[in-house]
């Protein structure tokens, strides 16, 4: 077994272990979650984040204190944050989850910028798309890979022309994302 299968075997094992243990002592579980979350290590406060998309699954009751570490000064966390409320999280409070993503595009840190724009792929949102093209002239080349792959299917003469941009970007990973995306049909309105 390769070294990347192994560490997602074992990745899913102890991810198993967690999720029997929130159910076996939920209010501790929920506690040690909220701590990990207002460490003051970032790996700590990543755990804590992970913990909370699990332990409130729909963002019911927590949407707050994972929206609230998009200001985190950690770019890994600000990322994870993008990657947690592109997820069903984020309908604990779309408006706040979507002002958010869109935020997070403009962040300085490209492992943010390029999370929410992955994250915004799953928008059909124009809004979303108008700035889904603009990320497609991000000076950080998985920004741009992102941006091809969450353009893809959206209709519109500037999606197709962001992406004919792409496809004759200097990274050979940009290039192909663009070309397959371009391969795609277009979903129509």
């Amino acid at each position: 077994m390769r070294g990347s299968a192994i560490a997602t075997t074992t990745g899913t094992r102890w991810s198993s272990d967690l999720l029997d243990l929130f159910s076996a002592w939920p209010e501790a579980s929920l506690r040690l979650v909220l701590g990990c979350v207002a460490s003051d290590d970032p790996g700590t406060r990543l755990v804590g984040i992970w913990g909370l998309s699990v332990i409130d699954f729909g963002g019911t009751k927590y949407f707050g204190a994972v929206a609230d570490s998009a200001s985190d000064p950690d770019p890994r966390v600000r990322a994870d944050v993008m990657g947690t409320l592109g997820t069903i999280f984020g309908v604990g409070d779309p408006p706040r989850a979507l002002a958010i993503l869109i935020a997070g595009t403009r962040d300085p840190a490209p492992e943010v910028r390029g999370a929410a724009v992955a994250a915004l792929g799953s928008s059909h949102d124009e809004t979303v798309t108008d700035l889904l093209v603009a990320r497609t002239d991000d000076t950080d080349r998985r920004v741009r890979f992102r941006a091809a792959w969450s353009l893809a299917r959206r209709p519109g003469l500037h999606v197709r022309a962001a992406l004919e941009q792409l496809a004759a970007d200097a990274d050979a990973d940009v290039r192909d994302a663009a070309r397959a995306v371009l391969e795609l049909p277009t979903r129509s309105l």
